[in-house]
């Protein structure tokens, strides 16, 4: 079996702690339609899944700099 990407990995992760919901029908606020949605409150409640998401924003920010210089 390959090895999962980060982004493979991420996604399983929302999946798992229940903060992205997938295969349905979603009215956004901005009134557009998606069949997806990331609950980011699901993420904030979750302190394992809290720390692997901000680690892969610091990640991102050593590799990229930081988008905000």
């Amino acid at each position: 079996m390959p090895k999962e990407s980060r982004h493979e990995t991420a996604v399983r992760h929302l999946h798992d702690i229940g903060a992205l919901l997938t295969d349905d029908h979603f009215v956004l606020t901005s009134g557009k339609h998606s069949s997806a949605y990331l609950n980011p409150d699901i993420i904030y409640q979750n302190p394992k899944a809290l720390t692997f998401f901000a680690g892969e924003i610091a990640r991102s920010f050593g590799r990229h700099g930081c988008p905000f210089d």
